[in-house]
């Protein structure tokens, strides 16, 4: 009877026992497929490491790059702003402006009109820094012709009767808003010198306003100015040598 009680204790131990190292195998099977796994995963996640670190060190190569690029353009940008610059300055001090260019387009014209560069540069050095007048001058004054008053007491007569001159201008406005009689002192007036004989010249600009007329080589110089009268023009004439 002992004999058949052990053989199904021993039968059980038995499996126990293979039920043992089945699961010891099974569990060492996981075991050794999670470290390939871990190994695996860790040369991937090592690959991937170095490809993230190959692609910043380019972008850094590439970053470095660009500043370099950027620094050179603004070196660039520099060089050319200074060039504009000087060219600024050597195009303002060689191209005339204001009263020398109008002085050079006169040159020109007379150049134009046959005038020989010669003479024309005699005239030029020939000037005296100052007018030599004679220091009589006449001053004369009459009424500016506006749209509202054409006519009367609106001439003057200079140099014997050999120029005569009249002025023209826009009307004032009062406070209102509306025209009176006499003209706007403010505004751009018109000058006509008419010679005897009929040849006339015209000079614009605001007042006081400064011209001149050379004629049988003497310079007529004029000078008007708001008279004191409303409505008034007042202009004083000299005679100088020429040139």
């Amino acid at each position: 009877m002992s004999l058949g009680l052990r053989d199904p204790l021993e039968r059980r131990k038995r499996e126990r026992r293979w039920a043992l190292i089945k699961t010891l195998l099974v569990l060492g099977s996981i075991a050794v497929a999670a470290w390939m796994a871990y190994g695996a995963g860790r040369q991937v996640g090592q690959a991937q490491i170095d490809a993230l670190a190959h692609q910043l060190e380019e972008t850094r190569g590439r970053l470095d790059s660009i500043q370099a690029e950027n620094g050179q353009l603004a070196a660039d940008a520099a060089s050319a702003r200074q060039a504009e610059a000087e060219v600024r300055e050597r195009y303002e001090q060689d191209v005339p402006t204001g009263e020398m260019a109008e002085l050079l387009d006169q040159a020109q014209s007379r150049l134009a009109d046959g005038v020989e560069l010669s003479r024309l540069t005699f005239v030029i050095s020939a000037v005296e820094p100052e007018r030599e007048c004679r220091g009589e001058p006449v001053t004369r004054r009459f009424l500016v012709r506006t749209p509202l008053h054409r006519g009367g007491n609106d001439v003057a007569s200079f140099g014997d009767g050999l120029f005569t001159v009249t002025a023209s201008g826009p009307t004032a406005m009062n406070a209102d808003g509306n025209p009176e009689a006499w003209f706007d002192p403010g505004a751009v007036l018109r000058l006509t010198v008419t010679r005897l004989g009929g040849e006339t010249q015209e000079f614009e600009g605001e007042l006081p306003l400064h011209f001149s007329v050379v004629h049988d080589g003497s310079e007529h110089l004029f000078a008007a100015q708001q008279g004191e009268n409303r409505g008034f023009l007042q202009v004083t004439h000299d005679l100088c040598a020429f040139p």
